[in-house]
C-alpha cells in the first residue's frame, strides 16, 4: 500500500513538469512524447520537428532524472528493487495514459492509447 501511495507522488510529480514552455501534459497531447513500461517517458523521434527536438529532450530528462530520483527513494523506503518500482509505476502510467496519447507496447513500437 505504501508502495502504491508513492506512485501516485510519481504521477503528479510527472504531470506537473518543470517550468518549460512545454509541459509533459502538452507533449503528450501533441505526441510529441510518449510513456514507457519501465516507468520513464521518451521523445517520438519521427513527431518532433528539428525545431522542437532540444526543448522535448529537456522537458523527457528533466521529468525521467524526477521520475528516477523518486524511484530510488520509494525503492529504498520499501525495501524493494528499483527495477520493481520502475516496472509497477510504468504500469500505472501506461493504464493511466489518456485515449490518443502514446504509449510504448511490449514489442517496442509507440501506440496511440485506445479509447
Amino acid at each position: 500500500m505504501k508502495l502504491i501511495k508513492s506512485l501516485a507522488v510519481v504521477v503528479l510529480l510527472g504531470l506537473a513538469g518543470v517550468a518549460y514552455a512545454l509541459n509533459l501534459s502538452e507533449a503528450k497531447s501533441q505526441g510529441l512524447v510518449g510513456e514507457k513500461g519501465d516507468g520513464f517517458i521518451a521523445a517520438i523521434s519521427a513527431n518532433v520537428t528539428p525545431a522542437q527536438a532540444s526543448e522535448v529532450q529537456s522537458l523527457v530528462n528533466s521529468i525521467n532524472q524526477s521520475r528516477m530520483a523518486e524511484y530510488k527513494s520509494i525503492a529504498t523506503n520499501n525495501g524493494t528493487s528499483l527495477s520493481h518500482v520502475e516496472s509497477v509505476a510504468g504500469q500505472t502510467l501506461l493504464n493511466m495514459a489518456k485515449p490518443g496519447e502514446y504509449i510504448m507496447d511490449a514489442s517496442g513500437n509507440w501506440v496511440k492509447k485506445p479509447s
